[in-house]
């Protein structure tokens, strides 16, 4: 896979190109996503839709969410692992979505500053060194 500028919809493996950018990332089965340089999603959209897991590899030198807001949406009883660094543009923040019980588990030091938000489910922070953003944390239920 090339990697340039799609949606992108049950991939696993390693994504060829350097950097690559896509449009917006969904996970529907068991997937393991990893490659070089930055993974940029333009609309700011990952999400996994069923209790399977998946992850973004330490390949990557950081996910860059756009769209001045980073959304993960993890539903059912599904977990997702970001293994790189997360950055959302223009200081934006995260929010861990989706209904159920599902798992967002972060594992690197992250770069984006602003809020970090759950709205349902469970948001872990793994043993790498893993930091939220530098603004007030909402958890809402």
């Amino acid at each position: 896979y090339a990697g340039t500028g799609e949606n992108v919809k049950s991939f696993s493996g390693t994504i060829s190109a350097a950097s690559p950018s896509l449009n917006s990332l969904l996970f529907t089965a068991a997937s393991a996503l990893d490659g070089s340089g930055t993974l940029s999603v333009a609309s700011g959209a990952v999400g996994l839709i069923n209790s399977s897991t998946a992850s973004i590899g330490s390949g990557f030198s950081s996910l860059s969410l756009g769209n001045n807001e980073g959304v993960v949406s993890v539903t059912s009883s599904g977990s997702l692992t970001i293994n790189t660094p997360v950055n959302v543009t223009s200081g934006g923040g995260l929010t861990k979505a989706g209904g159920g019980s599902g798992s967002l588990i972060l594992t690197a030091a992250n770069l984006y500053t602003g809020p970090t938000t759950v709205n349902q489910g469970t948001l872990a922070i793994g043993s790498g060194g893993s930091t939220l953003g530098s603004e007030t944390q909402k958890i809402r239920h």
